[in-house]
């Protein structure tokens, strides 16, 4: 049964990188279509009213928690210690994957995976991933990670109108679509119906509502129980 996942990402989440991993890797969604979709976090709880988790006394020790546990749960690569200074500000690389969310949409998976592994996958995080230079930069990652022609288009184009259009639109069109938090998962499955689902947590119910518990999903939805 065919259908579509739209997942609404920012690389400050670790639970945005979580749920996209997830989609990425897991069997019970290959024969699934699935869409990232890059957006401003920041922005998009001040149009909600919405609060940083970690501002609320006791949920920043939990979400610590939850990080790691979540992330052994479903074999996912996760920094130990949190990034310094977090939440870091991550608007450059964010307009970066914009652009070529507006550009080459074909490529923005692998720019993810590339720039999501820099941030939360290594052993301790790199944050200089949130600037475009340097070695460590998030040129550098999308340099080894995209064709060179896309790359070229990515270094001149991604502090521009493109780039900051389609982030504040991708924004906007998530707060249009009831979204408050990341990741959001944006369904719609083989029938034409359509739900949305917050959290790596909600997981199991976006199996069920995809219709993906005998193709993979059932070991999704054991890990979850």
């Amino acid at each position: 049964m065919p259908g579509k996942i739209t997942i609404y990402v920012d690389v400050v989440s670790p639970f945005a990188y979580m749920g996209y991993y997830i989609l990425r890797h897991s069997a019970a969604f290959k024969d699934i279509t699935v869409e990232p979709v890059p957006i401003l976090l920041g922005g998009l709880m001040k149009a909600t009213g919405n609060i940083t988790p970690i501002s609320v006394k006791n949920k920043d020790k939990w979400i610590e928690v939850e990080r790691h546990r979540w992330a052994r749960i479903f074999g996912i690569p996760m920094c130990g210690p949190q990034p310094p200074g977090f939440p870091v500000n991550m608007l450059k690389p964010d307009r970066a994957l914009a652009y070529l969310h507006a550009k080459h949409p074909t490529h923005l998976p692998t720019a993810l995976d590339a720039v999501f592994h820099q941030f939360w996958g290594l052993p301790e995080s790199n944050v200089k991933v949130a600037q475009p230079d340097g070695e460590h930069g998030f040129l550098a990652a999308l340099e080894k990670a995209l064709p060179k022609e896309v790359f070229e288009g990515v270094r001149e184009g991604w502090n521009g109108d493109v780039a900051k259009g389609r982030l504040g639109d991708n924004t906007k069109m998530a707060e249009g679509q009831g979204v408050f938090g990341l990741p959001w998962f944006a369904c719609e499955n083989g029938k034409g119906e359509k739900e949305g689902f917050w959290g790596v947590d909600h997981l199991g119910q976006v199996v069920r509502f995809m219709g993906l518990e005998a193709r993979g999903g059932g070991e999704v939805l054991k890990a979850l129980l």
